[in-house]
């Protein structure tokens, strides 16, 4: 057998005894040999999934022992170095603050040239999940009322105002991704998260770059998203926290198409009694499914057969290759009076 063999380091001209420390000497260099070409650029992340406002570790592994670095993360809002590194630090500690996507480059350079490194949407950060509170009782005991709240987490009437814009986890919202597709955007128009990958996202068109022109929600500014699968069609679910239905009780919410140039937006809507899990959810919308309008549209389900129980609903978004759908003001209770869109489609099932 045959072969080639680079001599990359001369043999010391002094032999060491066993324990004399200019041995890590050697280690060192053998670790770290001196550049002979210009580096390649190769770094690591300490996770992919984070809480909004934790720490993030890069570390260095380029080839070539590069002499400066150089860190660019995008988007920029939220991002500080820490632990007392910066930018330019081989191995800096990052904090970040805002959910979305994060994408990192690292630029390396030595005497011999530069390379650079970018790894999309590299780590996802969610906001902290914050349980609310669940039914509260009380209980008199002497002069004292006992509060108890330590039941399940409860579903609110929500209409996505207070949850941080372009996000992709909120409130006590579960959703199941099962298409897995990055979805699309809107030519000419950025936002955090723009092509996500996943199901929802907060929405709001007077905070994207540019503004959209005419935009305007059932109630504030901000919506939830379901952006149509770029590798079609969506199977997207939204699924809520429980609810007791009293008698008299609807679910009604609003939505509305982007547009209708590619067909309109397609939904399904369950109950379950038993859980979230997808298999639980008995549709109550008709068969096949439900064709959202480019108007906003007010939806009400009536809950009267379930009066009594505890429930859990869902949004099941089957969009077949359309644009974006919006959701606005979920509410579980007695039926709304009137719009404030003045809309002209209502559907009542």
């Amino acid at each position: 057998m045959q072969g080639t063999v680079y001599n990359y380091y001369s043999k010391p001209t002094q032999f060491l005894k066993f324990g004399e420390t200019n041995w890590i000497n050697y280690l060192i260099a053998f670790q770290n040999p001196p550049a002979t070409t210009a580096p390649t650029a190769i770094f690591g992340i300490s996770g992919q999934e984070l809480t909004a406002g934790s720490n993030l570790q890069l570390t260095d592994l380029s080839l070539q022992s590069p002499t400066s670095w150089s860190w660019t993360i995008t988007p920029t809002d939220g991002v500080t170095f820490g632990s007392g590194t910066t930018a330019n630090s081989p191995n800096p500690v990052v904090n970040l603050a805002n959910a979305g996507y994060y994408s990192i480059n690292l630029h390396v350079a030595n005497a011999f040239g530069t390379d650079d490194s970018l790894s999309t949407y590299a780590v996802k950060v969610v906001e902290p999940t914050l349980d609310l509170p669940g039914e509260l009782s009380a209980t008199i005991n002497s002069n004292n009322v006992d509060l108890d709240w330590g039941g399940d987490v409860m579903f609110t009437d929500d209409n996505f105002d207070n949850y941080s814009p372009f996000v992709l986890s909120f409130g006590s919202w579960k959703q199941v991704d099962v298409d897995k597709s990055q979805t699309y955007g809107i030519t000419n128009y950025t936002w955090p998260n723009s092509g996500y990958t996943g199901s929802f996202i907060t929405f709001d068109g007077t905070k994207t770059t540019p503004a959209i022109t005419g935009w305007v929600a059932p109630s504030g500014t901000q919506v939830l998203a379901c952006f149509d699968a770029a590798t079609p069609p969506n199977n997207d679910w939204l699924i809520s926290a429980k609810v007791k239905v009293k008698a008299g009780d609807v679910l009604s919410f609003y939505g509305c198409s982007l547009t209708d140039s590619y067909g309109m937006e397609r939904i399904q809507v369950g109950i379950s009694t038993s859980g979230t899990e997808t298999a639980n959810f008995t549709m109550i919308t008709p068969n096949p499914y439900v064709e959202v309008p480019k108007t906003w549209t007010a939806y009400q389900f009536d809950l009267s057969a379930y009066a009594g129980q505890d429930i859990y609903f869902c949004v099941h978004v089957v969009s077949n290759d359309a644009w974006a759908l919006f959701f606005d003001d979920f509410h579980v209770g007695a039926p709304n009076s009137g719009g404030r869109l003045n809309r002209k489609h209502y559907h009542s099932c």
